[in-house]
Order: C-alpha cells, then structure tokens, then sequence
C-alpha cells in the first residue's frame, strides 16, 4: 500500500515540476527576447543559455523532489507527534523543547547550502559559456591553434564547479 502512494506522490510532483519548468522556460525565454540589444553585449550567450537549460532543471529537482519529501516528512511528524503524545505528553513536551534549537540550525543550514549551490550554478554557467563560445567560434580557434587553450578553460571551470559541488556534498552530509 504504502510502496502504491510512493509511486502516485512520484509521479504527480513529477508531472507538476515539468508542468512548472515548462512554463517558467517559456516565460524565460520570452522575456529573453524582449531584453535590449546591451543586454546581450553585456551577457556571454552560453551564460544565458545555461541559464535557461540548467537552472530551470535546478527548479524542477526543488518541485518534484523537495516539496514531495517535505510535504511526506510532514505528515510522518504529525502521526508520530500523536503516537507520541498518546505515549506520554510529558516525553513530547521535553521532545518539542528542542525543536526551536533544531529550527534555528536547519535556517543557518539551508542558507549556508544556498549560498554554495548558487556558485556551483554560476561556475556550471560560466564552463557552459566557454563552452558554447568555442564551439560557435571552432573555425576561429582552430585557425589560432587554440584547442589547448580552450580546452583548459573548459576544464577550470568544470573544476570550480565540482570543487563547490563537493563542498555541498559534504555539507549535505553533514546535516
């Protein structure tokens, strides 16, 4: 029984976040269209692309994976609150003296994790944009012999972002 609403809640937020990316993408890129002509000159195009590509799939993660296992977690707190209580209300009065001290680590938590996961996002655009230059620009580079060159670029911003993405990793585990 409880493997069949596992399976229903999965595929209902999965639907929902794709509903939801969806609609945030074309809103994206229509008001991408609607920028002035600077905007472009003052934004590197693969930037703008990873943004548009990557980012939104961040969003559907935070749609379909997120909100199901914290809606999910919600409803386990309850029924063990009244388990709990119809144990010992004494035991959940002590329990629940400790949940603002949990809550307020949770906070720092979270912004700490935001704060990461937002430069791994800017370092993943920044490789995406070095990468969408040099392939647009192949005839260019090629003709400089510049493989090596952007070939390196590429690869130090791929590592800055598994730098960062391995930090949260660690912090992920460490919560």
């Amino acid at each position: 029984m409880g493997s069949a609403f596992t399976a229903i809640r999965a595929s209902l937020f999965t639907i929902a976040g794709e509903r939801v990316v969806k609609r945030l993408r074309g809103q994206l890129f229509e008001s991408l269209m609607g920028q002035e002509i600077g905007f472009f000159d003052e934004n590197r195009t693969g930037e703008i692309v990873s943004r548009l590509a990557d980012d939104c799939g961040v969003l559907q993660n935070t749609v379909t994976t997120n909100i199901s296992m914290v809606l999910r977690q919600a409803v386990q707190l309850v029924g063990s609150l009244c388990i709990i209580m119809a144990i010992s209300w004494r035991l959940t009065l002590v329990m629940l003296a400790v949940v603002p001290v949990l809550a307020v680590g949770a906070v720092q938590y979270g912004k700490f994790v935001k704060g990461i996961s937002k430069k791994v996002q800017d370092a993943v655009a920044e490789a995406n944009s070095t990468a969408e230059e040099a392939i647009a620009n192949v005839r260019t580079v090629r003709s400089f012999c510049g493989e090596d060159k952007e070939n390196s670029a590429y690869s130090a911003g791929l590592d800055r972002g598994y730098v960062l993405a391995k930090r949260r990793g660690l912090a992920y585990g460490a919560f």
